[in-house]
């Protein structure tokens, strides 16, 4: 990562044409960073879109048809696929910004700025976009929390809503929240991800439908059981490179959720990350403008 707003496209395991996701088992809630009381009102709740790799909501530019884009927890930033791109004359301000966070490798494209967007009717900050090839056939482009600046983002997969909250809503909230792994516009929201043997700071990505993704150098100080097997390669923005995978002896914890004995996957680069099949499995608010996160609980959630 830079200092510059960067935008990370999180990895795609592709396993012999078929996309394994993990089993989570879900242990006690964690009492630090629930919600001591009711959250407050919604300014909107936006209708989302779950698959088993990914999580989608309805994009609108202006007055043109809506399209599908993933709603991404590990981007910092907006993007748009070139050929969708196109159909709509945008500016062209510079030279893509976007690095890979996975390989750390700048992505060639363009940016852009958008103005009058709406996420699943909600409209969110006027703001630079990165427009790219972004290689997949189901969505055009990733958005995530930085969309909604001096808000707070409530992600609630489990009943498939993202409930946009007014920041004052931060006095509904148990303690301070935990820092975001690097500050300012490149920062991504981060849990303690507790390993046999250590705790690290895990970047939460809805965009990644792995459950565990480890940078590979960890794999010598975990205890596993077995040496590592290639299975495919992790699709990235910049390309591709080869994943890893093997099972940790033990419990791992995140938030509200144990794994025991779970499966891994390493690759060579980037930060440890918490993908989609974990996230699924608890409720998060996000405040994009601080830079921190909070896990939240049920009753918190209801109307």
């Amino acid at each position: 990562m830079t200092m510059r707003r960067s935008a990370i496209r999180s990895p795609r395991v592709v396993v012999a044409a078929i996309f394994l996701l993990v089993a989570c088992v879900v242990g006690a809630v964690c009492a630090s960073g629930l919600l001591g009381r009711k959250m407050t009102e919604p300014e909107a709740v936006i209708q989302l879109y779950s698959s088993s790799r990914r999580v989608l909501v309805m994009m609108r530019i202006g007055d043109h048809p809506p399209a599908p884009v993933v709603f991404d927890t590990g981007t910092n930033d907006n993007i748009l696929d070139t050929a969708y791109a196109k159909a709509f004359n945008l500016p062209r301000t510079g030279p893509s910004t976007s690095i890979d966070g996975s390989r750390g490798l700048p992505v060639p494209g363009y940016q852009t700025w958008l103005k009058e967007v709406r996420l699943g009717g909600a409209v969110i900050a006027d703001a630079p976009a990165n427009v790219f090839d972004y290689r997949n056939t189901d969505e055009v482009g990733v958005f995530g929390p930085n969309s909604f600046p001096g808000k707070l983002v409530l992600l609630d997969l489990r009943r498939g809503e993202l409930r946009i909250l007014p920041r004052r809503a931060r006095t509904s909230l148990d303690g301070p929240g935990t820092p975001y792994i690097q500050r300012g516009t490149g920062g991504l929201p981060s849990l303690p991800l507790a390993l046999p043997g250590m705790t690290v700071d895990a970047i939460l990505d809805s965009g990644n439908d792995s459950a565990l993704l480890l940078p590979l150098h960890l794999a010598d100080r975990l205890p596993l059981n077995g040496r590592l097997k290639e299975i495919g390669k992790v699709v990235s923005a910049s390309g591709d490179q080869p994943v890893y995978q093997s099972q940790i002896i033990g419990k791992v914890r995140i938030g509200p959720v144990t794994l025991d004995n779970p499966p891994v996957r390493f690759i060579k680069g980037g930060h440890p990350n918490v993908g989609l099949p974990i996230l699924r499995q608890m409720s998060l608010v996000f405040d994009p403008t601080d830079g921190r996160t909070w896990v939240v609980g049920d009753s918190d959630t209801d109307d």
